[in-house]
């Protein structure tokens, strides 16, 4: 059998059983002379020597890169994907701060919270997350700006947006409930929901939980977004809402979980309470920032 052209190309592939591919692409000949081309990244599944010279040729997976949303819609869905962005975080705390009002006769406890916030992730990516990606999070847009699934323009129109809608959301909170559900405590200035650190706890103890469990959070994300999971699309608002609600669950008692600077600024905003606030936007960006661009 005559070698082709690509022949030094296959000896070097039989010397591995696999090729750890980061930019390769080949040309195999089949046995029609139908030439194909072979492209193969580090977002595509490798290819042995005995398929590559079968004539079997790689999954084409289209990486995260590929799939820029924003870029390819047109100007009437962004808007719809920015709105959407808006209705998600209006969502989240609306919903997630009224499972804390304790009045009226309920008592909430943590789980009952922790659950509350990740079910509502869970409503508002299975309602409006095929619009926009279901960010619902300034973090995690920024990740998606890191790993170019979104481009900046469009990713800081995203993280306005979830600021209105955290404000609108506690807005209507504060609208339909009692002043005394929202200032537990009686003071103006300590709205219910506001996050803080626990009492007793440093302020890098902080930091580091919101930074840690937010890294968690978009490294679930992170492999959401990976092609070779498309195929299991279909749950990802429920395991998006359970991976919320566990991380919610372990860092509540600790910073107030938030993991979610717009979660934390609506209600910062309508209070009036400001104290520590800065760690809600800078740990949890950081930590998302330092996930994305890690994996």
């Amino acid at each position: 059998m005559a070698k082709n052209e690509n022949s030094s190309t296959f000896d070097s592939i039989e010397r591995k059983e696999e090729v750890p591919l980061l930019s390769l692409s080949i040309r195999n000949t089949g046995a029609k002379n139908n030439s194909a081309d072979i492209k193969m990244t580090a977002d595509s599944f490798t290819l042995s020597a005995d398929r590559a010279k079968s004539g079997e040729t790689a999954v084409n997976v289209e990486p995260l890169s590929d799939q820029t949303h924003s870029m390819k819609l047109s100007g009437f869905d962004k808007i719809c994907a920015i709105i959407a962005e808006l209705i998600g975080v209006f969502l989240l705390v609306f919903i997630g701060c009224m499972s804390c009002v304790d009045k009226f006769g309920v008592t909430p406890i943590h789980l009952h919270i922790a659950l509350a916030f990740g079910l509502a992730i869970m409503v508002g990516a299975q309602s409006v997350g095929h619009i926009s990606g279901g960010h619902f999070n300034p973090a995690v847009t920024v990740a998606a700006m890191i790993h170019r699934g979104i481009d900046v323009p469009m990713g800081l129109a995203y993280i306005a947006a979830q600021l209105v809608g955290s404000v609108l959301g506690y807005g209507l909170l504060k609208a339909i409930s009692t002043n005394e559900a929202m200032f537990p405590n009686g003071e103006e200035n300590v709205g219910l929901c506001v996050t803080m650190p626990a009492t007793g706890l440093g302020i890098i103890q902080a930091f580091f939980v919101e930074f840690t469990c937010t890294g968690i959070l978009v490294l679930a994300i992170c492999g959401i977004w990976d092609p070779r999971n498309k195929k299991h699309t279909d749950s990802t608002p429920l395991r998006a809402g359970l991976t919320v609600a566990v991380l919610v669950l372990i860092a509540g008692p600790y910073t107030g979980g938030s993991l979610n600077p717009a979660r934390s600024f609506g209600p910062a905003v309508w209070s009036g309470d400001w104290a520590n606030n800065w760690i809600y936007w800078i740990a949890p960006t950081l930590g998302g920032a330092v996930v994305s661009l890690v994996i």
